[in-house]
């Protein structure tokens, strides 16, 4: 997955036209992991599919803001291209919030949050030390606490059929 946010914020480059930017692809990507897997990318496109409520996403994007002009200071214009990415992930989570609304529990967007702030601490790591994790390679772990509530409602209605 990293790999592929790689070449997308390469081609991103190219389309732009931007030569001498030695930073477009790693502001890119690092804009991308930090503002998409944070728990009010996650909880705030959930509740915008589940209920229409976007306060919390407005939020967000004020914080983006600011997070987005500290980082194009440090890496560059490649940072604003993170919106692509972005739009696509909290749309993405709020037409599924919409569509599956009825059985997405309180539990679930609990532990996708956790996993989210997880994450979210991996991206600081990298921050701070070159590389450590290849965070967009864990965005599947997102995946693990929806496997995890289909197991135990699958269990729970075999168990009522007896």
């Amino acid at each position: 997955i990293e790999a592929a946010m790689e070449k997308l914020g390469i081609r991103l480059k190219a389309a732009v036209k931007i030569k001498n930017d030695n930073l477009f692809v790693e502001g890119f990507v690092t804009a991308s992991l930090i503002i998409c897997v944070g728990a009010m990318a996650i909880v705030g496109a959930m509740e915008d599919g589940l209920s229409g409520d976007s306060s919390t996403l407005t939020a967000k994007a004020l914080l983006d803001f600011a997070l987005v002009a500290i980082l194009a200071s440090a890496y560059g214009v490649g940072v604003v291209f993170s919106a692509l990415p972005i739009f696509v992930y909290q749309g993405a989570i709020t037409l599924i919030a919409a569509l599956f609304g009825a059985v997405i529990s309180e539990t679930l967007i609990g532990q996708l949050s956790f996993v989210g702030s997880a994450l979210i601490v991996c991206v600081g790591v990298n921050l701070v030390k070159e590389k450590t994790f290849r965070v967009a390679n864990m965005l599947p772990a997102l995946l693990i606490p929806v496997f995890v509530e289909i197991w135990q409602a699958l269990s729970t209605w075999m168990l009522q059929k007896g």
